[in-house]
């Protein structure tokens, strides 16, 4: 076996750059600062990494949303409406009634109803006027007064005093002993917010039909009330439409009581 110190190994001692090895303080720095970095390098990585986890959320949120809307604007509440608290001077309560002319007294200042009061023109209103009509030489009169309330409230109520009266009591005894006097409401059909007619008629003992009958018409209109009666008059089918057909121009006219009309 050759010796080590043989030129086999020659080369490997003479080839190649020398080496100097460092000094084992500079070793142990040089490792100091490698440590160093690499923990900077992973806190630095951890933080970016949450930082992605927490915003990635965030923005799928924010671009998954619908865009801004402008906020809607605030409710107002309508004023309530001004009710005239006044009967037009030009509005003719008389108007077909020949030789009639419009006053400021109602000529219907009341109903009763078996016994009791189911309407009053001087209840709760603020203004009345009236139109009176009696043809000569008969019993036949004709009776209208158009009564103002403080609102379309009042009115509406005032209507419906009468309406549940005739609910409430349909016929009572009249006069003679056996005779009757019935009521019979029909709805109506005027161009009003509400209308209603009434029939009185007075029975004999044991007759089935009237032999004498009086016709109210009630119509409302905002805060107006119209009645109006027809007495005297020979019962008939056709005379409840006969009544509200002789009012249609006053009710027409009725119109400037509702709400909102200049």
């Amino acid at each position: 076996m050759p010796d080590l110190d043989d030129d086999l190994f020659a080369g490997f001692k003479n080839e190649g750059s020398p080496v100097n090895p460092l000094p084992a303080s500079e070793v142990r720095r040089r490792g100091d600062r490698m440590r160093r970095r690499n923990t900077a390098l992973a806190t630095v990585g951890g933080v970016a990494a949450a930082l992605v986890v927490i915003a990635t959320p965030i923005a799928v949120v924010a671009d998954q949303s619908s865009p801004e809307q402008p906020d809607p604007p605030i409710a107002t509440r309508p004023a309530p409406p001004e009710w005239l608290q006044e009967i037009p001077g030009d509005l003719d309560v008389a108007a077909g009634l020949d030789g009639t002319e419009t006053t400021d007294e109602p000529a219907v200042a009341s109903i009763a109803i078996c016994g009791e009061t189911a309407f009053d023109a001087g209840a709760g209103t603020v203004d009345v006027a009236g139109a009176a009509y009696e043809e000569t030489g008969t019993e036949h009169s004709i009776g209208r007064t158009l009564a103002l309330y403080p609102d379309d409230a009042a009115a509406g109520a005032a209507m419906n005093d009468l309406r549940d009266a005739t609910e409430a009591c349909d016929s009572a005894p009249f006069g003679t002993v056996g005779d009757t006097v019935r009521w019979e409401r029909v709805e109506g059909g005027l161009p009003t917010d509400e209308s209603f007619a009434l029939t009185q008629g007075f029975y004999g003992e044991g007759e089935d039909y009237p032999t004498q009958a009086d016709y109210f018409v009630v119509a409302r209109t905002g805060n107006a009330l119209l009645v109006t009666s027809a007495t005297g008059v020979a019962p008939n089918d056709q005379q409840v439409g006969l009544e509200q057909d002789a009012v249609a121009d006053l009710v027409e006219s009725m119109q400037v009581f509702s709400p909102g009309t200049d």
